[in-house]
């Protein structure tokens, strides 16, 4: 008899149990997925380099003095119109050859005033403005003379780029607008990337425009394709003169 009543108090409990179950099942919603299902959140990236032959080496600051093979790989389009030989970029009524060699014009500027108007600003050859401009060479064949000691002369240096660095993301802007308002099939290419994310290819964890450092440099070309796209980019580009002023003059 005890048996009996311990079974059929069982029974109860497991049909209790069974009804708050099917009531959970009815009166609980199903649980939400996560947002990101609801959100496309990946975003495509598209990496430039001066010998990247993916297409996009017109990005690059060296062009249209790029790597061969990265040059043939970018349009037809790009290459007739804004390619070698017909590349446009003309600041404050003087011609040069690519976004790289003014950046570096002015960045002697404010180094080797001297150095920058009478050697650099003659240079053609992408390869020779990147030798002509590192530090190690002008403290060889400038620094040593001009100052007591090779130490001196690297402070020197170094007292003159920081100052420089403080408006540098300003010059590289400003040459970066007036590439691709100058040579509008370069600027249309560079609307057509839409909202990628653009990243210069980079080696060192250090590097102040690659992606592997703090990737400035794709982030001023975005800066640009916005304003592109928005229809500011000349209005941008006249603060920028007006903001740099005798900096950026020869």
């Amino acid at each position: 008899m005890e048996k009996y009543v311990i079974c059929i108090k069982k029974r109860k409990r497991e049909e209790k149990d069974d009804k708050e179950k099917a009531i959970d099942d009815v009166v609980k919603p199903s649980p939400l997925p996560p947002p990101s299902a609801f959100l496309d959140i990946t975003v495509r990236e598209i990496r430039f380099k001066s010998n990247k032959t993916n297409g996009y080496a017109f990005l690059s600051n060296f062009w249209p003095f790029v790597d061969d093979a990265a040059y043939t790989a970018c349009s037809g389009d790009l290459r007739e119109i804004c390619g070698r030989g017909h590349f446009q970029l003309k600041i404050l009524e003087r011609e040069y050859q690519s976004v790289e060699k003014f950046y570096q014009v002015c960045k002697f500027l404010a180094i080797d005033s001297y150095y920058a108007s009478q050697t650099l600003v003659h240079l053609t050859d992408a390869r020779e403005i990147k030798q002509k401009t590192s530090q190690k060479h002008w403290l060889q064949e400038r620094g040593r003379f001009r100052s007591p000691s090779m130490n001196a002369a690297k402070v020197q240096y170094q007292i003159a780029l920081h100052r420089f660095q403080l408006y540098s993301n300003q010059v590289m802007l400003l040459a970066l607008y007036e590439k691709f308002l100058q040579n509008p099939s370069c600027g249309q290419a560079l609307v057509k990337t839409d909202n990628a994310k653009l990243s210069e290819q980079g080696r060192f964890k250090k590097d102040y425009w690659c992606h592997t450092g703090q990737d400035r440099l794709g982030q001023l070309i975005m800066q640009v394709r916005a304003s592109l796209v928005s229809g500011s980019a000349k209005d941008n580009l006249a603060n920028l003169y007006t903001s740099l002023g005798d900096r950026i003059r020869l």
